[in-house]
């Protein structure tokens, strides 16, 4: 399929096998379930995320990534960034018309702002472009739905939200 295609259809999660204990070093935490379209998994196709154990509710990042394979690379279509601990992301020159100079903490990095269609490929530098979201995401429940409706994916709900550490303060 197609990248515009494995965008704009409609997905499911195959599974969710929860989030990864945290990194002993950084206490980054992840997952990545694989996607299916039309009752059939599509190779390599994923919903990653990713988040820090000691961050509750702060930089939490999805990414909708096709993995590698024998015949192509890594490649992430769309990402969507929540609370980033670096704040927003500076938006490169020869960017399209209209688009901010620097985001927010919370963005997302658009499939359409980083596809260039004439050549049917996603442009250099992992996403380069990105865009605020509005209105603004106040809890994990609602990044997720956010996500669910972002990405096209049917059954976020699975989800679930991360074993967070919550500090006494």
């Amino acid at each position: 399929m197609d990248f515009p295609g494995l965008i704009h259809c409609q997905k499911v999660i195959a599974s969710f096998s929860g989030w990864s204990k945290p990194e002993e070093e950084t206490g980054y935490m992840i997952f990545s379930a694989p996607l299916s379209i039309a009752g059939a998994a599509e190779t390599a196709f994923n919903l990653h995320g990713g988040c820090y154990w000691r961050h509750a509710d702060k930089n939490v990042t999805f990414e909708l990534v096709l993995g590698k394979t024998p015949t192509r690379r890594r490649v992430v279509l769309k990402r969507i960034e929540w609370r980033s601990l670096q704040g927003g992301h500076s938006n490169k020159r020869g960017r399209p018309p209209g688009l901010i100079r620097r985001t927010e903490a919370t963005h997302c990095h658009e499939f359409d702002l980083n596809y260039v269609s004439d050549l049917r490929r996603m442009r250099g530098g992992n996403l380069p472009f990105a865009d605020n979201i509005r209105p603004e995401i106040e809890t994990f429940e609602q990044l997720r739905e956010f996500v669910g409706r972002r990405l096209n994916i049917q059954n976020i709900g699975v989800v679930a939200i991360p074993d967070w550490e919550y500090g006494l303060f």
